[in-house]
């Protein structure tokens, strides 16, 4: 019963929570994050840090008694609440059009009646057939990309043959006129001579 009663208080009090859990936000709870995995660069509470643990034996896990060595944040610039800037982005309030985080929920939009997760909003973009659509758009101009890449690639191939071939033909005119020039040059002395 005490654990129901801490994950509601923890849900719907206006706590600030300076490092959150990573796993937890991710199933819709803001719980305070007690663990730090340096591989993985993600803040984990008490009971998700056993979870990870099982999985990454190996993986150096710093407690809080070495708060110091933790990043300054657990998110990331894109991420990031502008209000609120420890927190994560982790809805849509369609009421207002607005990115929010769980602070924002609780404070400013408690009365909004359309508030999304943005995981739940990928899930049915994914599935949307109009996605698909877009990305299959994409997919094609990336190839046609990809191809008039390829044969940009071929036609300075050619440019720096021709240029190599013109380059050498100029060279050898070169020689040819320096040594006509000669030639008519001595011709010149000697019949100035004679």
């Amino acid at each position: 019963m005490a654990s129901n009663m801490d994950s509601s208080i923890n849900k719907g009090s206006d706590l600030v929570i300076e490092f959150s859990c990573f796993s937890c936000q991710e199933n819709g709870s803001n719980i305070e994050a007690e663990f730090y995995c340096l591989e993985c660069s993600t803040f984990y509470c008490s009971k998700c840090v056993e979870h990870h643990n099982v999985l990454n034996k190996k993986h150096a896990i710093l407690g809080k008694e070495y708060i110091s060595q933790w990043p300054e944040s657990n998110v990331g610039d894109l991420e990031q609440c502008q209000q609120h800037r420890k927190e994560k982005l982790t809805g849509f309030c369609e009421d207002h059009s607005e990115l929010i985080c769980h602070a924002c929920r609780i404070n400013n939009h408690q009365k909004c009646s359309d508030v999304v997760f943005i995981a739940d909003k990928v899930k049915d973009l994914h599935q949307n057939a109009d996605f698909n659509k877009l990305s299959a758009i994409v997919d094609e101009q990336n190839w046609r990309l990809m191809y008039k890449i390829v044969g940009f690639g071929e036609n300075m191939k050619s440019l720096e043959k021709s240029y190599e071939t013109i380059l050498g033909e100029i060279n050898a005119f070169r020689k040819h006129t320096n040594h006509s020039l000669k030639k008519l040059e001595k011709n010149t002395k000697d019949e100035l001579a004679t």
